[in-house]
């Protein structure tokens, strides 16, 4: 799971570098961005209490 939210990461970046013209894929990346770093925040905290 970890390895797959890297993974998301760096596709984010990669696409935020990227000149992007539509409004609405930037709302969408954004999205995705926040949620990802979500349930990284979710594991990491499920890490500390186990």
């Amino acid at each position: 799971m970890k390895m797959t939210l890297e993974s998301v990461d760096v596709v984010l970046r990669d696409a935020e570098r990227e000149s992007i013209k539509h409004k609405s894929m930037l709302l969408w990346l954004k999205q995705l961005k926040d949620a990802a770093n979500d349930i990284s925040h979710m594991l990491e905290n499920l890490v500390n209490i186990a």
